[in-house]
Formats: structure tokens, C-alpha cells, sequence
């Protein structure tokens, strides 16, 4: 028992900033947002002040944005967006980090709260494991819902051990930037989580 698993979180982690806000502005229209987009300001507010979690946040967002949307519109807007502006959001310095792990083998995966309609076409390119938010579709139109739970949080932590067996890895490293990655980096072996570069201590 060799092997290792590397558990990413992507925006904040692999990223200089959040694709998840960037996708919104880039998928939603100007029309759309001067119509909706004020409903978004109490959770934005609540948010802020830690009245709310960021999970009930994007999916009020995810509502506001895509409900009643064709989904193929959104499948290409995604991949434009995965192809053309992704890149420019990569954080050449902790990509390092990943590079390393798919240069030795070892088994990959991106743990996000942000959107598969642009981060699959983003994995896929390397061939890795993605585990994230995907939109629900009832006969080709958003519903403004998720599939699922938010992947966020401690369900962040569900999806790995639901799709990985832990117990084959000898090494597991994990990545996160913020208070929502906690229960993913909890996976890892002490010594092995990371916080944007800084070692967790075991205690954390």
C-alpha cells in the first residue's frame, strides 16, 4: 500500500481568485442581473456578518441566475469559459503543488463548491477526479437547484470518502483555503494539510 490520493479544493487554492463569482458574471446577462440581482443583496449581507453560510449563499445565487435557463446554453458558455478564462485564474505557484502530484501518479481530485459545467472540461484536460456542484435539469431546463447537496462544508468531506477507499492510500494530502475546507483537510495525515501553503498543526 503505496499509493497516494491529493485532495484539492480549487478556488482560492489553485486560483488567485473565485471562478464561481466569475462564471456568474460571465453567464448572466446585464438585463437579467438589473432584474434579479437585488434579491441577492439580504443574503449578501447576512453572509458577510456570519448570519448565513456561503452554502446557502451560492445556492440563492444558483436560484437567481439559472432557473428557467436552457442548459445547453450554459454547457457552452461553461466550456468557453473553461478554455478561455480559467487559465488566466490558475495561481502559478500552488499549482505547483498539483503538477508534483500528477507528475509522481498519484491519484487526484478536485473537491469544489463551484460548478461542473466549467471545472469537468478543467479536469478532464488532466486527467483527474472531480467531485462538485452540479446543476439540476428537468427536461433541458435549470431549475435553479443543485443535484444533490451542496458541495460545501463537511459534504465536501462525504463526497471523497462516498467515492474514494481511504483506507488503500498510505499518504493522503489535502488543500483548502478557507474555514469551508476544514473537514476535507481533516482526510489528510498529520503533516499533510495545507492551508494556501501552511502546514495544519494536528491539533487544527
Amino acid at each position: 500500500m503505496t499509493h497516494e490520493l491529493a485532495l484539492f479544493d480549487f478556488d482560492g487554492t489553485l486560483t488567485h481568485s473565485d471562478s464561481f463569482q466569475r462564471f456568474l458574471r460571465y453567464s448572466v446577462s446585464q438585463t437579467r442581473i438589473r432584474r434579479h440581482g437585488w434579491r441577492l443583496a439580504p443574503a449578501l449581507f447576512a453572509c458577510k456578518w456570519g448570519w448565513i453560510g456561503p452554502s446557502i449563499l451560492r445556492q440563492q445565487a444558483i436560484k437567481l441566475a439559472y432557473k428557467g435557463r436552457q442548459f445547453s446554453e450554459l454547457e457552452a458558455l461553461g466550456r468557453h469559459f473553461a478554455e478561455q478564462v480559467l487559465p488566466t485564474l490558475e495561481d502559478s505557484q500552488r499549482m505547483q503543488a498539483f503538477f508534483r502530484h500528477l507528475e509522481q501518479g498519484h491519484d487526484i481530485a478536485i473537491v469544489s463548491a463551484s460548478l461542473d459545467l466549467y471545472l469537468k472540461h478543467w479536469s478532464e484536460k488532466f486527467g483527474v477526479t472531480l467531485l462538485c456542484n452540479r446543476l439540476e435539469v428537468k427536461n433541458g431546463i435549470c431549475t435553479g437547484r443543485y443535484q444533490g447537496k451542496d458541495c460545501g462544508g463537511a459534504e465536501k468531506a462525504a463526497r471523497v470518502t462516498a467515492h474514494f477507499n481511504l483506507h488503500q492510500y498510505q499518504h493522503i494530502h489535502a488543500y483548502g483555503d478557507t474555514q469551508d475546507d476544514m473537514q476535507l483537510l481533516a482526510l489528510a495525515r498529520p503533516g499533510q494539510r495545507w492551508l494556501c501553503g501552511t502546514p495544519f498543526m494536528d491539533d487544527l
